[in-house]
């Protein structure tokens, strides 16, 4: 299990979730009738307020926009197929509030300036994603793997072995309890949505349990699902893209505009690293990849970043801050959308994949001193460049 951030709806959404639900629909609202989303948002007096379906994987719409009276007040209407995540959004506001949209009533009350914290009441899928943090210890288990992780990077960088091990066993332990408290919430709730999201922390670490999981979903009544079918084609993906296999080829732009080609690395080792500015876990990790540049570089070894940023200046502050400058950095500026992001099934960064000279990839998602370790393997004897 690693330190994450996810384009999920889900375990940010089940934080935000755990803000406040009732308890269930309002018996008023007849499902056939479809859904009415209301409330009232401080500080958007006539803003345009939008509602967007949040498609699983990296592809996001509108599907409704009102625009909100001189008290902040909105009322959304509509009916759907089938429950899904959606997001609402104010313009001229960063933030946003995630929800389950079904066909029910559903009340959201907040602040424009700090929509994460609205308060969210009504529907059944709601309130079931409510409960998933406390009965999965999920604030408990996130507490507890940044202090393993912290101890893990201070084990590496004094170059501690035998606690370097302590640290990943109790880690490895730590992401095996807590994936047993998911796999025992979707026998709970075998087919809500949150139960059809779970996959998401399996896919990390165990593509088997995650693919046993989705063919219990296949054969339920959610089996044609858009998130389920979604789940289907990513887990898919990422099994052509163990090691062994050719990477997918793809070109962005460099920050300077310059169209670059992953097969213009042929010949060398490249490691690429999928990131964002906005992501602490992949900035953090910046000086290890430094280093391993420095000492490695003039063997054959080279580092290709692809950003998941949306804006330039975000993208291009961060290289200098952290010093990246030496390698080769592309990004097309589409956030989560980015079109290699999409090609590689990308939905949590930092990521990252070693390809061979020849094109395959040879390893994934290695970090900090097994990194180090890997890359010199590749290049018996080399020195130290710096």
């Amino acid at each position: 299990m690693r330190i994450i951030f996810i384009n999920v709806v889900g375990i940010l959404l089940f934080a935000c979730l755990m803000v406040g639900y009732g308890c269930g629909d309002d018996p008023k609202q007849n499902p056939k009738e479809g859904y009415t989303v209301s409330g009232v948002v401080t500080g958007a007096a006539n803003k345009t307020i939008y509602l967007t379906d949040r498609a699983f994987y990296n592809q996001t719409h509108n599907i409704d926009s009102v625009l909100a009276d001189s008290a902040g007040r909105f009322v959304f209407k509509g009916k759907l197929d089938e429950p899904s995540y959606y997001k609402l959004t104010v313009m001229d506001f960063e933030g946003q509030v995630d929800l389950i949209l079904e066909n029910s009533k559903i009340t959201i009350n907040g602040e424009a300036d700090s929509l994460w914290t609205a308060k969210v009441v009504g529907g059944k899928e709601n309130q079931i994603s409510s409960e998933f943090v406390p009965f999965t210890g999920y604030n408990e288990n996130n507490d507890g793997y940044n202090r393993i992780e912290a101890a893990y990077d201070s084990a590496v960088k004094a170059g501690d072995t035998s606690a370097f091990i302590k640290m990943k066993e109790q880690r490895c332990e730590l992401g095996i309890k807590f994936r047993t408290a998911v796999g025992e919430f979707i026998n709970k709730y075998p087919e809500s949505m949150t139960a059809v999201n779970s996959p998401v922390y399996f896919i990390g670490d165990d593509l088997n349990a995650a693919d046993s999981i989705l063919k219990k979903f296949e054969k339920s009544a959610i089996g044609n699902h858009k998130q389920v079918v979604s789940f289907r084609n990513s887990i898919d993906t990422k099994k052509s893209l163990l090691p062994g296999a050719m990477a997918p080829l793809f070109s962005q732009p460099n920050i300077n505009g310059d169209t670059v080609n992953l097969s213009s690395f042929r010949n060398n080792y490249v490691l690429v690293d999928f990131w964002a500015s906005w992501c602490g876990p992949c900035r953090q990790e910046s000086p290890n990849l430094v280093k391993v540049y420095d000492k490695f570089s003039h063997n054959g070894f080279t580092i290709l970043s692809v950003s998941l940023d949306e804006k330039k200046d975000n993208w291009s502050m961060a290289i200098e801050k952290d010093k990246l400058e030496k390698w080769t950095h592309v990004s097309d500026l589409k956030g989560w959308g980015n079109e290699a992001a999409v090609l590689y099934a990308i939905d949590a960064i930092p990521f990252s994949i070693l390809v061979d000279p020849s094109g395959k990839i040879i390893a994934k998602n290695l970090r900090g001193e097994e990194l180090e370790r890997f890359v010199g393997s590749l290049f018996p004897g080399a020195n130290n460049n710096k």
